[in-house]
């Protein structure tokens, strides 16, 4: 959209800008006046309504979102407490920024770390050094040592049988020891990592695909403990799994949230492979069922959405207005011209730099008081009218024809400049809180389902089967059935079916529609979300 937002810029420029003289040449004393100067600083009123904070402020008077941001999410965190610190140790240094790394372990409170060391390696990189061990290694090969790691997460397995898995594990053993000590804290802050005068969409979050990279260990070694009817040592795996699951989704942005709610859903398969083919006893069946009562709910997004995601876009219109509207072509990475910057910046002297921070304060309110209304039907018909609303000003902005009109019907360019740049700031960064929210519900629901699938285990104890139906279950082995939050005006269970000696439960997901537990990995596919202990036959990777 950035392109054709710089359409409209520079139909305002060549309003704005005055006519030039025919044939006028600058003097000798225009040219050395025409000089460069330091820009002005622009006039942003600190307040509540437009910059949303008024301390802590950055040397030049400006708010510091970041500082603002660290401050938070680093409330009532010790050393003893956060689980940032041993992760930290069992990731090493190498994916901070090494200009940035002292700064990074100096807010995080512990010394810096050796380049070198016993840290966690990713399947990328042992795959590489399985290869260079391995020279003949082919395409094909290459597609089986992908689908090692795949299956090792799936079902119990023996080292033989997934060697490049297994030997994965056993490098990484030191580094999950940390790991799964890290799981059992109770807060995670990792200071933001961001360069100097970058801006906040700019920030490194290394950490993500991290904590995702040792879910999957984790959930491979469960298995591995699970055929070697280790049964005790893959719970503890799996349980580290999900409260590593609700650490990274603390954090202070909608990925880390969206990280979460992945490594939760590595961990919920894993326990369905786990109670199905270990067969535990009915008294560690009970213990694994209080485990997972006892885990907490996943953070609420609003608040995440509300101040983080609510910064990045404050941020970005506050440096926009430092550094010219040049700049704002640079937010759309480096296949913007930079031919256009200084027309730009040309018409950004004629900004009022506050209407675009109040339009997006209003945008996030509105977002806000819609999402959290508690009546679901009446939450989503609010963010639907929202999501059509902002899809509206999206079409709006992105017409440089619309500008042309509204100067000819309602005003100068001037006038009008403002509330359009506002406009595009707020289609350009105004997140997709709607999906992330649907995110949320799977979330939930799924933690749900799997107790209901030891609910099940204890029942295949009880009566040597699973049941023909969860109304079995009530109310011996499960309260309630869980109700399927996606069927649309009207309550349902979530629906669930006996398949030989295993089963399938599933809810029908976005489309609302019941696919016959039929998932996206399925053939032929479907839309269901669906929990089963067994793998899918189809060979596609889930």
């Amino acid at each position: 959209m950035m392109r054709v937002v710089a359409v409209w810029f520079a139909v305002a420029a060549s309003m704005l800008a005055a006519p030039p003289e025919e044939n006028a040449k600058p003097s000798p004393q225009e040219q050395t006046a025409a000089a460069p100067a330091e820009k002005p600083k622009p006039k942003i009123t600190i307040s509540k309504e437009t910059t949303y904070i008024t301390e802590p402020l950055r040397p030049d008077g400006y708010p510091d979102y970041v500082a603002a941001i660290d401050r938070r999410m680093s409330e009532g965190v010790t050393l003893e407490n956060n689980a940032a610190v041993l992760l930290q140790r069992a990731f090493g240094p190498s994916e901070i920024p090494e200009r940035l790394r002292a700064d990074f372990f100096k807010q995080l409170g512990i010394a810096l770390l050796a380049d070198k060391g016993d840290y966690f390696v990713s399947r990328a990189e042992m795959t590489k050094r399985w290869r260079a061990r391995h020279p003949a290694t082919t395409v094909d090969d290459g597609e089986d040592l992908d689908e090692q790691f795949d299956r090792a997460t799936k079902a119990p397995w023996k080292a033989n049988d997934n060697a490049i898995v297994a030997e994965w594990l056993k490098i990484n053993a030191n580094p999950l020891r940390l790991i799964v000590a890290a799981s059992g804290r109770p807060k995670q802050f990792f200071p933001l990592i961001l360069a100097p005068n970058a801006t906040l969409i700019a920030c490194h979050l290394p950490h993500d695909t991290q904590i995702r990279e040792a879910a999957v260990a984790l959930a491979s070694r469960a298995m591995l403990s699970a055929g070697a009817r280790k049964t005790s040592d893959a719970w503890q795996d799996l349980m580290a799994c999900h409260r590593l699951a609700r650490l990274a989704s603390s954090g202070p942005f909608l990925i880390d949230t969206l990280v979460g709610y992945a490594v939760d859903g590595i961990a919920i398969d894993g326990d369905a492979a786990l109670l199905h083919f270990a067969k535990p006893s009915r008294d560690e069946l009970v213990r694994m069922r209080d485990d997972l009562t006892k885990l907490p709910r996943f953070p609420d997004l609003v608040p995440t959405f509300d101040i983080s995601e609510r910064f990045i876009l404050l941020d970005a219109i506050q440096r926009v207005s430092q550094e010219g509207l040049g700049s704002l072509a640079g937010l759309a990475g480096p296949s913007a011209e930079h031919s256009s910057s200084a027309i730009l910046n040309v018409i950004g002297q004629g900004v009022d730099w506050d209407v675009p921070l109040r339009m997006g304060n209003e945008w996030f309110s509105r977002l806000a008081g819609a999402a959290r209304i508690e009546d679901r039907s009446q939450r989503q018909k609010a963010l639907e009218a929202f999501d059509a609303d902002l899809h509206q000003l999206a079409e709006q902005v992105k017409d440089p024809g619309s500008f042309v009109r509204d100067f000819l019907t309602k005003g100068t360019p001037s006038e009008l400049l403002s509330p359009r740049l506002g406009g595009v700031f707020v289609a350009l960064f105004m997140p997709a809180l709607d999906a992330a929210r649907k995110a949320y519900d799977s979330a939930e629901l799924r933690g749900q389902m799997d107790q209901a699938a030891c609910a099940l285990a204890i029942y295949r104890v009880d009566h040597g089967s699973y049941p023909r139906t969860l109304d079995a279950l009530v109310p011996k082995y499960l309260d309630r059935i869980p109700e399927d939050t996606f069927v649309r005006e009207r309550t349902a269970p979530i629906r669930y079916r006996r398949d030989g000696d295993a089963y399938a439960m599933w809810t029908v997901f976005l489309n609302g529609v019941d696919d016959n537990g039929r998932g996206p990995d399925d053939d032929p596919p479907g839309d269901d979300s669906v929990l089963r202990p067994l793998p899918v036959k189809s060979g596609k990777a889930k």
